[in-house]
């Protein structure tokens, strides 16, 4: 079997944190046909509406010759008033990834917490040095709470679920890694 290799919008500088800023960033159909040019055969999703909504993804992708095989979608696992705002907005993109993958395989869900607190993103890549930047237990157990009833979601939609640590989020060093690890349902996420 061939090896074949895919991408991502944010390895040509596009995520959550450039789109809709303003920012001079390749139109989709750019990004998508640089992608195809570079040999890669497949992308994720990359921010929600970026490509396009349900079978607009399918097409653009389609017509550069790549598939949608995945979507990395981070959100605050660990506040309560931020995780009402998370799960209405992973059914919209659940929705819009089923409506792109139509009747073929349906990509893969990368849930990752948010690298959006001040307080960690100032910290990130030496939490381990910052213990005021740590998370208290009630928001840790909130955190891996949300993340298994986000993936539960998922499931129930018919995707596959993994989790993606990432810098600058409450799931970051090696230590927390771990203690998620210890904690996560392997029933519902990889």
């Amino acid at each position: 079997m061939a090896m074949r290799i895919t991408t991502a919008p944010c390895s040509y500088g596009v995520f959550e944190l450039t789109a809709g800023r303003g920012l001079e960033l390749p139109s989709a159909a750019a990004l998508a046909g640089e992608m195809a040019a570079a040999g890669y055969v497949g992308t994720e999703l990359g921010p929600p509406g970026y490509f396009g909504s349900g079978r607009e993804v399918a097409a653009l992708l389609g017509d550069a010759g790549l598939a949608l095989v995945g979507s990395f979608l981070p959100y605050s696992f660990s506040r309560a008033e931020a995780f009402a705002a998370a799960i209405a907005s992973l059914d919209e993109t659940l929705d819009l990834l089923a409506e792109a993958a139509g009747d073929g395989a349906r990509p893969i869900i990368l849930l990752s917490d948010a690298f959006c607190e001040p307080e960690r993103l100032r910290a990130a890549g030496a939490v381990e040095e910052h213990p005021e930047a740590a998370l208290p237990q009630a928001r840790q157990d909130l955190l891996v709470a949300n993340i298994h009833r986000a993936a539960e979601r998922c499931r129930e939609r018919g995707f596959d679920v993994s989790f993606h640590y990432h810098a600058g989020t409450y799931v970051e060093s090696p230590r927390e890694i771990a203690a998620f690890v210890e904690r996560m349902d392997t029933s519902l996420l990889g």
